[in-house]
């Protein structure tokens, strides 16, 4: 094989291998942090004022994310 090969090889392995671990990261990171800018902006918004239904929406969703990301982390580390 050459070098090219090799290198793609290495790649696919180390995506087979960190894949799912990777992945619980990124979600942590991206979903989670999305879903607290969600319900920051739903707390700071003036007009029109949000209901406590709403807010209790999206601290139920920002929670919900939070605990599905470290959930997704122990399934990938187990």
């Amino acid at each position: 094989m050459d070098g090219t090969a090799k290198s793609i090889e290495a790649l696919a392995n180390a995506g087979l291998l960190w894949g799912p671990f990777l992945f619980s990261i990124l979600f942590i990171f991206v979903v989670t942090k999305m879903a607290h800018s969600y319900y920051r902006d739903v707390n700071v918004r003036t007009s029109p004022p949000a209901s406590q239904e709403e807010k209790r929406t999206y601290r139920v969703y920002f929670i919900s994310s939070v605990i599905a990301g470290i959930a997704l982390v122990f399934i990938a580390v187990a």
